[in-house]
């Protein structure tokens, strides 16, 4: 019998900058090491006061 060559990729999420070898080919769900769905996305972020601000409940008076 003779060995076979197997090619694994490393995973390194951009989060974290946790690094593993998936057990299954093709792309993981989640970072092991935050749990995390886009761990091969760049975080945004925004600006504090840019964001819509929050209306209060409607229709509702005291």
């Amino acid at each position: 019998m003779g060995m076979k060559m197997v090619r694994v990729r490393q995973a390194t999420c951009i989060r974290c900058n946790y690094a593993w070898l998936p057990r299954k080919p093709g792309r993981p769900t989640k970072c092991p090491g935050c749990f995390d769905g886009d761990w091969d996305k760049k975080r945004i972020y925004r600006k504090k006061g840019t964001g819509k601000k929050r209306a209060g409940k409607k229709g509702k008076k005291a």
